[in-house]
């Protein structure tokens, strides 16, 4: 399907994650984005937290994973801190 020319750009959507490793939200996340249109949306997943081999050793890495399907990924790298404490 060719895209219109009066046709608006394509929609910006960013899911933001906390970690890559294999779960439930994890894999409803890959599925959604190697499902995403994307003549219509530009999808970008954030990684707030970075990776960690003994975690990922015990419960597995999906960045390859992301990255293989051509899903754009950032990872910050970052560790989240509690607001509420």
């Amino acid at each position: 399907m060719e895209r219109r020319p009066d046709a608006p750009d394509r929609i910006r959507v960013l899911s933001i994650i906390k970690r890559l490793h294999i779960g439930g939200d994890q894999v409803r996340l890959l599925s959604f984005a190697t499902a995403v249109d994307r003549e219509r949306f530009e999808h970008v997943v954030l990684v707030v937290q970075g990776t960690d081999e003994a975690r990922d050793a015990t419960v597995g890495p999906m960045l390859a994973t992301y990255r293989d399907a051509g899903v754009e990924v950032v990872v910050l790298g970052r560790e989240i801190v509690s607001m509420t404490a």
